[in-house]
Protein backbone atom coordinates (compact mmCIF):
# COMPACT_ATOMS: atom_id res chain seq x y z
CA UNK A 1 0.00 0.00 0.00
CA UNK A 2 1.52 3.36 -0.99
CA UNK A 3 0.98 6.64 0.80
CA UNK A 4 2.31 10.10 0.13
CA UNK A 5 3.70 12.06 3.05
CA UNK A 6 4.84 15.60 2.26
CA UNK A 7 5.05 14.61 -1.38
CA UNK A 8 7.26 11.59 -0.66
CA UNK A 9 5.90 8.19 -1.63
CA UNK A 10 5.96 5.77 1.29
CA UNK A 11 5.32 2.05 1.09
CA UNK A 12 3.24 1.22 4.17
CA UNK A 13 3.75 -1.90 6.18
CA UNK A 14 6.04 -3.56 3.65
CA UNK A 15 8.83 -3.41 6.19
CA UNK A 16 7.00 -5.88 8.42
CA UNK A 17 7.94 -9.22 6.98
CA UNK A 18 5.16 -11.78 6.75
CA UNK A 19 5.69 -14.91 8.83
CA UNK A 20 5.34 -17.04 5.70
CA UNK A 21 8.48 -15.42 4.24
CA UNK A 22 10.78 -17.15 6.73
CA UNK A 23 13.11 -19.79 5.33
CA UNK A 24 15.09 -22.20 7.54
CA UNK A 25 18.83 -21.50 7.72
CA UNK A 26 21.53 -23.99 6.86
CA UNK A 27 22.41 -26.79 9.26
CA UNK A 28 25.72 -25.04 10.03
CA UNK A 29 23.79 -22.20 11.70
CA UNK A 30 22.23 -24.65 14.17
CA UNK A 31 25.43 -25.00 16.13
CA UNK A 32 25.46 -21.26 16.98
CA UNK A 33 22.87 -21.62 19.76
CA UNK A 34 24.82 -21.93 22.99
CA UNK A 35 22.26 -22.11 25.81
CA UNK A 36 21.01 -25.66 25.29
CA UNK A 37 21.35 -28.76 23.14
CA UNK A 38 19.33 -30.24 20.30
CA UNK A 39 18.22 -26.78 19.25
CA UNK A 40 16.29 -25.89 16.12
CA UNK A 41 18.32 -24.06 13.47
CA UNK A 42 16.91 -20.60 14.12
CA UNK A 43 19.79 -18.12 14.18
CA UNK A 44 21.06 -15.19 12.13
CA UNK A 45 20.54 -13.61 9.69
CA UNK A 46 17.70 -11.49 11.00
CA UNK A 47 14.60 -12.00 8.87
CA UNK A 48 12.22 -9.65 10.68
CA UNK A 49 13.88 -6.23 10.74
CA UNK A 50 10.78 -4.48 12.12
CA UNK A 51 8.69 -6.08 14.84
CA UNK A 52 5.64 -4.75 16.64
CA UNK A 53 5.72 -6.46 20.03
CA UNK A 54 2.01 -6.05 20.82
CA UNK A 55 0.80 -7.17 17.39
CA UNK A 56 3.32 -9.90 16.57
CA UNK A 57 5.16 -11.25 19.63
CA UNK A 58 2.56 -10.99 22.41
CA UNK A 59 -0.02 -13.02 20.43
CA UNK A 60 2.51 -15.89 20.16
CA UNK A 61 2.78 -15.92 23.96
CA UNK A 62 -0.98 -15.77 24.46
CA UNK A 63 -1.67 -18.54 21.97
CA UNK A 64 1.08 -20.92 23.06
CA UNK A 65 2.02 -20.06 26.64
CA UNK A 66 -1.33 -18.98 28.05
CA UNK A 67 -2.41 -22.13 29.87
CA UNK A 68 0.53 -21.86 32.28
CA UNK A 69 1.90 -18.33 32.04
CA UNK A 70 -1.02 -15.94 31.68
CA UNK A 71 -1.60 -16.03 35.44
CA UNK A 72 2.11 -16.04 36.28
CA UNK A 73 1.84 -19.28 38.24
CA UNK A 74 4.67 -20.98 36.31
CA UNK A 75 8.25 -19.94 37.10
CA UNK A 76 6.96 -16.71 38.58
CA UNK A 77 6.40 -15.44 35.05
CA UNK A 78 3.24 -13.80 33.80
CA UNK A 79 3.02 -13.51 30.03
CA UNK A 80 -0.27 -11.60 30.10
CA UNK A 81 -0.35 -8.57 27.81
CA UNK A 82 -0.17 -6.25 30.83
CA UNK A 83 2.95 -7.89 32.30
CA UNK A 84 4.91 -9.87 29.71
CA UNK A 85 7.22 -7.23 28.27
CA UNK A 86 8.36 -5.90 31.65
CA UNK A 87 8.67 -9.45 33.03
CA UNK A 88 10.93 -10.56 30.16
CA UNK A 89 13.22 -7.81 28.88
CA UNK A 90 16.34 -7.29 30.97
CA UNK A 91 15.02 -9.44 33.84
CA UNK A 92 17.05 -12.25 35.43
CA UNK A 93 15.67 -15.73 34.75
CA UNK A 94 14.14 -17.17 37.92
CA UNK A 95 15.79 -20.55 37.36
CA UNK A 96 19.21 -19.14 36.31
CA UNK A 97 19.60 -15.59 37.71
CA UNK A 98 22.94 -15.11 35.91
CA UNK A 99 21.05 -15.15 32.58
CA UNK A 100 18.52 -12.58 31.41
CA UNK A 101 15.15 -13.86 30.26
CA UNK A 102 15.56 -11.58 27.26
CA UNK A 103 18.95 -9.98 26.67
CA UNK A 104 18.21 -7.30 24.05
CA UNK A 105 20.35 -7.81 20.96
CA UNK A 106 21.46 -11.33 21.92
CA UNK A 107 18.90 -14.11 21.37
CA UNK A 108 21.47 -16.90 21.72
CA UNK A 109 22.17 -15.75 25.29
CA UNK A 110 18.55 -15.09 26.20
CA UNK A 111 16.91 -17.68 28.43
CA UNK A 112 13.54 -17.32 26.69
CA UNK A 113 14.98 -18.21 23.29
CA UNK A 114 16.73 -21.27 24.68
CA UNK A 115 13.49 -22.46 26.30
CA UNK A 116 11.50 -22.21 23.05
CA UNK A 117 14.28 -23.26 20.68
CA UNK A 118 16.10 -26.16 22.35
CA UNK A 119 14.85 -29.67 23.10
CA UNK A 120 17.20 -29.64 26.08
CA UNK A 121 17.47 -26.07 27.41
CA UNK A 122 20.08 -25.23 30.03
CA UNK A 123 17.46 -25.81 32.78
CA UNK A 124 14.10 -27.54 32.72
CA UNK A 125 11.95 -28.49 29.76
CA UNK A 126 11.38 -27.03 26.33
CA UNK A 127 8.45 -24.64 26.21
CA UNK A 128 5.59 -24.78 25.77
CA UNK A 129 5.72 -27.72 28.15
CA UNK A 130 3.54 -30.65 27.14
CA UNK A 131 2.69 -29.11 23.75
CA UNK A 132 4.28 -29.09 20.33
CA UNK A 133 7.15 -26.61 19.94
CA UNK A 134 6.58 -23.19 18.47
CA UNK A 135 6.70 -23.21 14.70
CA UNK A 136 9.97 -22.24 13.02
CA UNK A 137 8.33 -18.96 11.94
CA UNK A 138 7.26 -18.17 15.52
CA UNK A 139 10.75 -19.01 16.80
CA UNK A 140 12.30 -16.82 14.09
CA UNK A 141 10.02 -13.92 15.00
CA UNK A 142 11.02 -14.11 18.68
CA UNK A 143 14.70 -14.60 17.76
CA UNK A 144 14.64 -11.56 15.50
CA UNK A 145 12.67 -9.43 17.98
CA UNK A 146 15.41 -10.09 20.54
CA UNK A 147 18.18 -9.62 17.93
CA UNK A 148 16.95 -6.14 16.97
CA UNK A 149 16.96 -5.09 20.64
CA UNK A 150 13.57 -6.38 21.89
CA UNK A 151 11.77 -3.12 21.11
CA UNK A 152 8.17 -2.51 22.11
CA UNK A 153 7.55 -1.32 18.56
CA UNK A 154 9.79 -1.18 15.52
CA UNK A 155 7.66 -0.58 12.47
CA UNK A 156 9.75 2.25 11.08
CA UNK A 157 6.97 4.79 11.69
CA UNK A 158 7.35 5.66 15.36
Amino acid sequence: MRYSIFGIAVLCCAAISPVSAWQPPSAAAESAVSRGTNCDGITSPVRFKHVNYALQVQPVFELNCGPCHLSGASAQLSLSSANAYSALVGVDAFEVPAIKRVLPGDPENSYLFSKINCNTPQVGDRMPQGSKPLSPAQQALIHDWIAIGAPVMSSGFE
